[in-house]
């Protein structure tokens, strides 16, 4: 699993975004089997496969596809379960929730690039309530 995301890392660095994201939705096509099991790992190796997925279906010019991988990465890291893991340590929820934000404004930037501005208003005002 590690092994595609840093091998589709390499393709990204050499802004081969087509072979990156071939390697991206192989671990994404693992990770759905492995979905059972909600340790840490899983949701981290679930956050950065889709975190990339987007950034490659972005630089394609595949902004709806990079759209739903970004609402994935804020499902991911806004679930019951990652604050959880997050709240009692004080450092990584911060951490956790500036990551948030720049999702949100992320996502806020691309939605409007698709000229869903209201959407895209939502998630600006999110970002801005986060920090």
């Amino acid at each position: 699993m590690h092994e595609l995301n840093d091998s589709a890392i390499h393709f990204i660095s050499k802004e081969q975004y087509d072979r990156a994201l071939s390697l991206l939705q192989k671990a994404q096509t693992l990770l759905d089997r492995l979905m059972f099991q909600r340790n840490a790992m899983d949701r981290f190796l679930i956050q950065c496969t889709m975190h990339n997925m987007a950034l490659c279906f972005q630089k394609m010019g595949a902004l709806e596809e990079c759209s739903l991988c970004l609402d994935a990465c804020l499902t991911q890291i806004s679930s019951p379960y990652v604050e959880r893991l997050y709240k009692s340590d004080p450092p990584r929820k911060l951490k956790r929730l500036k990551y948030e934000c720049k999702i949100h404004m992320q996502v806020c930037a691309l939605l409007s690039q698709l000229n869903r501005h209201q959407e895209a208003l939502c998630h600006a005002k999110r970002s801005v309530q986060i920090s």
